[in-house]
């Protein structure tokens, strides 16, 4: 069997990856749980978070392949779900803790849509996330003209 360059002749290396690959699972899995029993003890005294949000543009100006872009962005409602279009302009936005509870945790948070639409609960998710200690940057992405 040849795996990634690798030859496995007498199965020897492949047990060796395969203990190496379950041995780094446990450890992810452990930290984990660890960083979850530690958020589930400290109280809930908020379900937000104690910073506002700073939305941080990415680029400084018009970002690279986008300047003749004109459409104008909106938010377009279908039933309860809520979508964003035409974005032309790239941002991050901080949900910092409050830096009492904060664990030095981070998720950057991409929402679904591919490069058509925005989802808009990732605002909730970072919400969240940062009532938990763990700071949140939900991506705005630039999206194809509609």
């Amino acid at each position: 069997m040849k795996i990634v360059g690798m030859k496995f002749r007498n199965g020897k290396r492949w047990r060796t990856v395969v203990a190496f690959s379950f041995s780094l699972t446990a450890a992810f899995l452990l930290t984990a749980a660890i960083a979850q029993e530690t958020n589930n003890s400290k109280p809930e005294s908020m379900a937000t978070s104690a910073v506002a949000p700073k939305v941080i543009n990415i680029w400084p100006g018009v970002a690279p392949g986008s300047k003749h872009w004109k459409q104008k962005e909106a938010t377009l409602h279908m039933g309860p779900m809520e979508s964003i279009v035409n974005v032309t302009t790239p941002t991050l936005t901080a949900y910092l803790p409050d830096p009492a509870k904060a664990t030095g945790t981070a998720v950057i948070i991409a929402p679904g849509g591919g490069f058509l639409f925005l989802g808009t609960d990732t605002h909730e998710v970072a919400e969240w996330l940062a009532a938990r200690g763990i700071a949140g940057f939900v991506l705005k992405y630039r999206t194809a003209q509609i």
